[in-house]
């Protein structure tokens, strides 16, 4: 019986490594097929870009200061909006008084009393 116990365990322990190696090997298919579906998409960039006469090179400098510059935008337009509705406003109260004063005036020509 003791036999027996020993040998399945070894089995069970050869069985294991075995998977273990194929997982490992799977693994490595995938990643390499991954990486080389990259390749070939680089590949393919750079070779449109090189028929259009242009590099697909980032530069962080330049990505920084265009980031900036989206922001100094995007603060200036916030700044317009408002001044927009600030002017606005302003236009309204003035139509609003405008209209009263001359409400106010019409009744006092012609005698009318508002009620207070």
């Amino acid at each position: 019986m003791a036999a027996a116990v020993t040998e399945l365990t070894c089995q069970n322990q050869e069985l294991t490594r075995e998977i273990t190696l194929r997982r490992q090997r799977h693994e490595r298919y995938v990643e390499g097929q991954a990486q080389s579906q990259e390749v070939k998409e680089e590949g393919n960039a750079k070779h449109k870009n090189q028929l259009r006469g242009t590099s697909s090179r980032r530069v962080p400098h330049l990505e920084r200061e265009m980031d900036q510059m989206r922001k100094a935008m995007d603060e200036m337009r916030e700044k317009i909006r408002r001044a927009n509705l600030a002017g606005r406003l302003v236009r309204l109260e003035q139509a609003a008084s405008g209209s009263s004063r001359v409400a106010s005036h019409a009744s006092r020509r012609h005698g009318v009393v508002s009620p207070a």
